[in-house]
């Protein structure tokens, strides 16, 4: 056994007892060399004095100091020395932290609880923060443990929380009575650090001037902003002028009646001999302190000791101290020392179960469920099963066991034809479900369910019920668009694909409740994939994503030159293939605009319009169609229909069978593409494989396009119609020569998803185990 642990912690007093105590024990200790600054830290501090007790190899050492372990995320090669070193870690209620370990470290986790305010507790803390987050802590079993630091503190958490609950108290270097206080300094000192950066020490420092201010004070702690107008405010002192006021002051006051939480500045005026005055209420009391002579059950008999102390009433200060010892009972070294050995029996025992279950599963296993939101039979479709198929090929690849299941929405547009026969070809499961939407009652039923508070989980929203276990069994979702239903509540770590944010520049595809719902639903996912740099920077600058939340994949182009049914027929016309759907973004009406120029001005070549609900283009002699026809795809109808140039010289074919597709897009003399605002388009791949060139707006995604294809486009300004008009006439008279210009098909084969898998997979397999 390695006996090694990674003490995961920077506070400087916990540090200068328990690391001792835990060398003591037999153990190597690690500590962090970096950590977060904020303004929780102020007791924070850095040291390398404990390195030379660690027997691991120095360049290992080295990475681990230089790792920033309070980070979600931390390099592979920082998981393999944790786990090849060092079998437990002690950390706090660090998020982020936590999240980082329970993803990566294989060893025994030890969750160093110091009390919260009243209205909190950890596991609703941590549920706060994502379901998900404490659904996966609750699933570790005996490898996480709630080492309390109060006996009281498991009785406000969760079930499993209680039962891997042990006792591990704190203790303190000094933990005996040194009567170094003199008194003579009518002043009280009151701790108050922070106070114009936190609400809360900003309201107990107005109630302190409120109810003592009166009396002669000064206040301690260290302040990142400066108090206005109170010179009583200290600040953070050198030791010397600490240890002044702890000789001369008058006496502490301690206004805390937090159940299960202490500070240490009350500790520290107990062992320095000066008399405490404190509050009823709180954690003084479960720790000794109901019949001491210092405690208060009002303000006003706060204010009269302090009062009688300050004017140097010798005697009382002798009553209070004399008996105010017992407050360090509990936090003296042999206490401590005894309940840490107990514990660590337990802890022994369960290590050598874990290392043998350690060493049977070194093959990665997770289960995975795509999610195909809504009921697409398009783009996001086509995505999805590329999306399964490179996971799956993937893992086989890298020898890992990945289970997935394609799940689909029940509904009509999936009768029609057998959209998943590549996926059951490939031996993936398809699995079909329903979004249902659950009110209060539900959530209050999970709740008792789980045994968990009801406080971690939504008020209402949808979930997913497929019949069998609704996704509880799942390791891992991925939905691969954002169009999710809103709200939405997810039990398992998910992540979402991004494939556009159109509304940013087409704010009327949604109305502002729907977007801000939407984006809310993103927000709450533990990744974000997107297929472009130009959608990882919209993510992060436009949505507010975290860019380490943000993973970026290669795009899923599919290789269709597998579909050898593709023939170059007689053309009995000439014609360019305008690849659409009946989105706004899609640009049609300044497209029909060009397009109505270019035939007036004598332009050749037909339009041929195809794809997902285009042929509701073509049923202006039928304009009361059906209830889904949107506003403006009645626009669209009606401008063809009143246009003699465009009903002439349009050619609507719909949705087409796949080969029907490729053959009708292998025979065209251009791909034409005047949409904007998305992720790109991927007939366009689809002409090049095909040797036709593309006649594109410019926009960021097919510039991304047109430089990794190296498919030397003719682009436009989908915002002009003048040129979109001026280039159509261009692309006519030299298709034949920019055919020519195209890369070869083995060239571009490298960039088809089946050239892409150990890549797609390598940035999946990183976002499902966290590192």
């Amino acid at each position: 056994m390695k006996k090694r642990i990674l003490w995961l912690l920077n506070h400087t007093t916990l540090r200068n007892f328990e690391i001792p105590m835990l060398i003591e024990m037999g153990y190597e200790v690690f500590v962090p060399k970096i950590y977060q600054y904020e303004f929780g830290d102020l007791s924070a501090s850095v040291t390398w004095e404990y390195d030379s007790t660690l027997t691991i190899p120095e360049d290992a050492l080295k990475i681990l100091n230089e790792c920033d372990m309070y980070n979600e995320f931390v390099p592979e090669q920082v998981v393999k020395i944790m786990n090849k070193y060092f079998d437990i870690a002690i950390f706090g209620a660090f998020v982020s932290q936590i999240k980082m370990l329970v993803r990566s470290f294989k060893g025994l986790m030890i969750f160093q609880a110091f009390g919260l305010e009243s209205t909190m507790s950890y596991s609703r803390l941590f549920g706060l923060d994502s379901f998900s987050m404490l659904d996966e802590i609750c699933s570790l079993g005996d490898r996480f443990w709630f080492g309390a630091t109060y006996e009281n503190l498991p009785e406000v958490e969760c079930e499993y929380f209680k039962k891997q609950y042990v006792y591990l108290p704190i203790g303190l270097k000094k933990d005996t009575v040194n009567r170094i206080w003199s008194g003579g300094d009518e002043k009280i000192l009151f701790i108050g650090p922070r106070i114009m950066t936190s609400s809360y020490y900003h309201q107990v420092y107005r109630n302190f001037k409120k109810n003592f201010g009166m009396l002669p004070h000064v206040i301690g702690g260290a302040q990142m902003i400066q108090v206005p107008n109170d010179p009583a405010i200290l600040g953070f002192l050198p030791k010397e002028q600490f240890d002044y006021n702890m000789q001369h002051l008058a006496a502490m006051y301690y206004h805390s009646q937090e159940p299960r939480h202490l500070h240490y500045h009350p500790l520290e005026a107990v062992v320095n001999g000066m008399p405490l005055v404190f509050m009823a209420g709180g954690m003084l009391d479960f720790i000794g302190g109901k019949d001491l002579p210092g405690r208060c059950k009002s303000i006003a008999q706060a204010r009269n000791i302090l009062m009688r102390l300050s004017a140097g009433d010798k005697a009382l200060a002798e009553k209070i101290i004399s008996q105010q010892g017992c407050l360090l009972d509990t936090f003296r070294k042999d206490f401590c020392r005894d309940k840490w050995t107990k514990a660590f029996e337990i802890f022994r025992q369960h290590m050598a179960i874990n290392a043998d279950n350690v060493e049977k599963k070194k093959v990665f296993y997770a289960k995975v469920a795509i999610i195909i939101p809504q009921p697409y039979t398009g783009g996001v479709l086509d995505f999805s099963v590329r999306l399964a198929t490179a996971i799956n090929n993937g893992a086989k690849q890298q020898g890992d066991n990945v289970e997935i299941v394609v799940y689909y929405m029940e509904h009509e547009n999936y009768l029609q034809k057998d959209y998943f026969k590549k996926l059951k070809h490939e031996g993936i499961r398809v699995q079909s479900y329903r979004w249902s939407y659950k009110r209060k009652e539900w959530f209050h039923n999970f709740a008792n369910l789980k045994k968990c508070d009801r406080a971690v989980l939504p008020y209402e929203g949808n979930v997913i019920e497929d019949g069998i276990c609704n996704l509880k069994d799942f390791d891992y979702l991925i939905y691969t668009s954002d169009r999710i239903p809103t709200p939405c509540f997810s039990i398992k770590r998910h992540a979402v694909v991004v494939h556009d944010v159109i509304q940013r520049y087409v704010p009327e595809m949604f109305d502002l409740q729907y977007e801000v719902g939407r984006q809310n639903n993103v927000r709450q996912a533990q990744s974000v994939i997107v297929t472009t740099p130009c959608m990882k920077e919209a993510a992060i600058n436009y949505i507010g994503l975290p860019k380490e939340h943000v993973v970026e994949i290669p795009p899923l182009y599919e290789n269709v030159i597998q579909y050898n049914q593709v023939v170059n027929d007689e053309k009995k016309e000439k014609y360019f293939l305008w690849a659409t759907n009946c989105a706004v973004h899609k640009n049609h009406k300044r497209a029909l605009q060009a397009l109505d120029l270019y035939y007036a001005k004598g332009g050749k070549l037909k339009c041929y319009i195809t794809g997902a609900q285009t042929y509701l283009f073509s049923q202006y002699d039928n304009y009361e169609v059906h209830d889904d026809v949107t506003h403006y795809t009645k626009g669209i109808q009606s401008i063809i229909k009143n246009n003699r140039n465009l009903k002439r010289n349009i050619v609507v074919k719909g949705e087409m069978e796949k080969t029907s597709y490729l053959n009708c897009l292998a025979n065209a003399e251009f791909i034409f593409h005047p949409g904007y605002a998305d992720n790109g388009n991927g007939a366009c791949v689809d002409a090049l494989q095909l040797g036709v060139p593309v006649l594109s707006a410019k926009y960021p995604a097919m510039d991304y396009m047109n430089e990794r294809l190296h498919a030397n486009m003719l682009m436009f300004n989908p915002l002009d119609e003048d040129d979109i008009t001026e280039k159509l006439f261009l692309m006519e008279a030299e298709a034949e020569q920019k055919a020519k210009a195209l890369p070869a098909k083995q060239e571009l084969t490298k960039f088809m998803v089946e050239g892409q898998y150990p890549l797609i997979y390598e940035k999946i397999r990183k976002m499902i185990r966290g590192y």
